[in-house]
């Protein structure tokens, strides 16, 4: 486009009017160093372990908001070489600069010629207005400071909400911008159900995941309602205007003065041709329709593994008394083919399953991909209590689609009470803020959600809540609870007392937790990164007991030994695995982890269960985890998996098995740690995962039968 203008903040002053430096640049003014250090003085007198409150309601300027008018140049018309030699125009360069709309002068005449004169009429581009209003008024202002062509106006694109949509103030401002082409593009249906997902690669995958293990891997039959009053959760909720359905049924078109053929509501994909006036339109042959699309018969009976994968995890499943209910009415679901519509499997699990349970989001590393999302991970400790650790873009729209029901995507929102954030990288915290807005619309009256994070996010965080919208949230830096593995008595004292102030979690998230211990650690990768333990307790089967449970989440790292003496003896570790043993350089330099060095750690540090993540993009589909040839090997320390292989020539200790192939990479379902009866139990992240803490050890077999499988499915790709 030609030109790109019109910022709209607050009061719809220019992007000229920003702040700047000496050099000129746009700068981000957060309160000055003056304010930063009275904020450092005041957390400081309140204590090293105080909570900053929300302030958002204090708020004393309106929030911003930005409008983009694109406008595309005009197309030259045709060119006529004959009519620029009739004026002596000499066959060259000058015909090309006519061509592109330039006067030129005749050498040695001092003639001008001009482009009308050897070309035909052009034609004109289209201008395309993008606008989202957040608050009426803005509106008005946007009438005093847009400046379009009414003739070449052929698309308004409303990121509006959609009460604000409906209200008198945006009328006037649509009539005003309505030309005899313009046709309104409703992007904003946040008062509609999402009935198709635009991510179709991912949802062929998930669906073929489900039908395998549909427990394991949440997938609604149906598109999920929207409730306009979910009374049911939450009685009497008052909802914001950027995220609730609006209460006026008069139809757009009416309210705003226009054709009902001018408003549009388009699918998912669909596609606007904004070259030139005569080529304006839409271009449909592209939308989904398909809510669950599956992969095509045709490529699943190719795959000559997969009825005896589906058999052994419909056994494995079968087996867990929680499921056989679920297991038996499914019989059907995953069936060889595959391809039948969602069984009854698709209701929601028992509470055994949903609780404690993790629920990962994402588990690709720096930016999405067709099969994976960017960071974000849940722990769902009860019905009332559930953490996120690290929540990326996106992630909000992941939990939405493994929900079954809108009441029930309402009561795991309203459950999240705290969010870890490891470090600043957007990858792990761009999802936060549309989480904390979205929870503070459906439950105003609730405390707002303890964010514990480096304590360099808290100015963004400010930031968006004044100049975007608001997100009400308590912050406490992770540097006030990293508690390390003290040596000396004083120590050991000095972190009881620190540790001790945390636990009493109860009035700090509003919700009984008193058995609730969060612990951090610094971990080698961008400074200010952290690692995370989690210790709560659940009943034991003896009703009058409660056993300990605990998950470490690693973040982005190194192996580091602060990591894995954080997680000694927990039952689950949760490390990301970015990278294959062959590039074990690159995770040096980018300060990632390769695969076997986390087993190794996991192994040293006696966890019970390792759950790997935030696999490299350039593993799309599934990582290279598994032995070509099949069975278990056991990492010995010190060694690599391939100096393993050679030294035992295919036998390991006690006369287990090994595999001897050289694969870059060998992770496995299972490994012995030393000195111990049980083996540690190794399961590979999807997303929109859900993992139930009581059924590590059998799921693990369930997802030990799939890298074949997936790898087959995927081979002519």
């Amino acid at each position: 486009p030609s030109s790109l203008s019109s910022s709209l903040p607050s009061s719809l002053h220019s992007a000229e009017s920003m702040p700047t430096d000496a050099g000129g640049q746009v700068r981000t003014d957060f309160g000055g160093e003056k304010d930063e250090d009275e904020r450092r003085s005041a957390e400081k007198k309140a204590g090293h372990l105080g909570v900053s409150k929300w302030q958002g309601e204090q708020r004393d300027q309106p929030r911003d908001c930005v409008a983009y008018v694109l406008s595309w140049p005009q197309i030259p018309g045709r060119f006529f070489p004959d009519k620029a030699k009739a004026l002596r125009v000499p066959v060259g360069p000058l015909f090309g600069r006519l061509k592109n709309g330039e006067s030129i002068e005749v050498p040695g005449e001092g003639r001008i010629v001009t482009p009308d004169q050897v070309c035909g009429p052009g034609t004109p581009g289209q201008m395309v207005l993008v606008i989202e209003c957040v608050e009426p008024q803005q509106a008005t202002l946007a009438l005093e400071r847009l400046k379009v062509d009414l003739d070449r106006l052929t698309f308004v694109f409303h990121m509006t909400p959609p009460s604000i949509l409906h209200s008198e103030e945006y009328a006037r401002f649509v009539k005003a911008v309505t030309g005899s082409l313009t046709r309104h593009v409703i992007v904003n249906q946040s008062g509609s159900p999402v009935d198709v997902s635009p991510f179709v690669h991912a949802s062929k995958l998930r669906r073929f995941l489900h039908d395998l293990i549909p427990p394991v891997f949440p997938f609604p039959s149906s598109p999920v309602p929207l409730s306009s009053t979910p009374s049911a959760v939450s009685g009497t909720l008052s909802h914001p205007s950027s995220l609730s359905s609006p209460r006026v049924t008069q139809p757009l078109s009416d309210l705003w003065g226009v054709e009902d053929a001018r408003v549009v509501y388009p699918r998912s994909l669909v596609k606007f041709d904004l070259s030139t006036l005569e080529k304006r339109g839409t271009h449909t042959s592209g939308c989904l329709t398909v809510f669950g699309p599956q992969f095509s018969p045709e490529r699943l009976s190719r795959l000559t593994a997969l009825e005896a994968t589906g058999a052994r995890c419909r056994e494995i499943l079968s087996a867990l008394p929680e499921q056989s209910t679920s297991s038996s009415s499914s019989a059907g679901a995953a069936s060889p083919d595959l391809s039948s519509a969602a069984s009854p499997s698709a209701l929601p699990c028992s509470s055994s399953w949903s609780f404690p349970s993790l629920t990962l989001l994402g588990t690709g590393a720096a930016a999405p991909s067709q099969y994976r999302n960017v960071s974000g991970l849940l722990v769902a400790i009860r019905k009332d209590l559930s953490l996120v650790l690290d929540f990326g873009e996106g992630s909000l729209a992941q939990l939405y689609s493994m929900c079954h029901s809108w009441e029930e995507f309402l009561s795991v929102i309203s459950s999240i009470r705290v969010v870890f954030i490891s470090h600043c990288h957007a990858d792990h915290h761009l999802g936060v803020c549309c989480l904390l807005e979205f929870r503070a619309a459906m439950f105003p009256e609730l405390l707002p959600p303890l964010i514990i994070a480096p304590a360099k996010l808290q100015a963004w965080l400010r930031f968006y809540d004044c100049r975007v919208t608001r997100i009400p949230h308590r912050f406490r830096s992770t540097e006030t609870i990293v508690c390390g593995l003290p040596e000396t008595s004083r120590e050991v004292e000095k972190n009881e007392e620190r540790a001790s102030a945390f636990r009493s979690m109860s009035h700090l998230l509003g919700v009984e937790a008193g058995d609730l211990r969060l612990r951090a650690t610094p971990v080698e990768h961008i400074p200010h990164s952290f690692g995370l333990r989690v210790d709560f307790e659940i009943p034991a089967s003896d009703a009058n007991s409660r056993k300990d449970l605990s998950v470490v989440y690693s973040g982005d790292t190194r192996p580091c030994r602060q990591l894995f003496d954080l997680a000694r003896n927990a039952t689950v570790l949760i490390h990301e695995a970015t990278f294959e043993d062959a590039l074990i350089q690159e995770a040096i330099e980018k300060r990632h982890s390769s695969l076997s060095e986390v087993v190794r750690g996991a192994l040293d540090c006696r966890c019970a269960n390792l759950v790997l993540t935030h696999f490299s993009q350039r593993y799309p589909q599934i990582p290279v985890l598994t032995l070509e040839a099949g069975g278990d090997a056991f990492l010995v320390s010190g060694n690599t998996v391939e100096e393993n292989a050679e030294k035992t020539n295919g036998k390991g200790v006690d006369g287990e098995t090994r595999c001897t192939t050289k694969a870059p990479v060998t992770v496995f379902s299972k490994q012995k740690r030393e000195g111990d009866k049980d083996p540690m139990h190794i399961l590979f992240a999807f997303d929109c995962m859900r993992l139930p803490l009581k059924h590590l050890q059998e799921l693990s077999q369930c997802l030990e039968l799939l890298p074949p499988v997936i790898n087959q499915l995927f081979a002519s790709e």
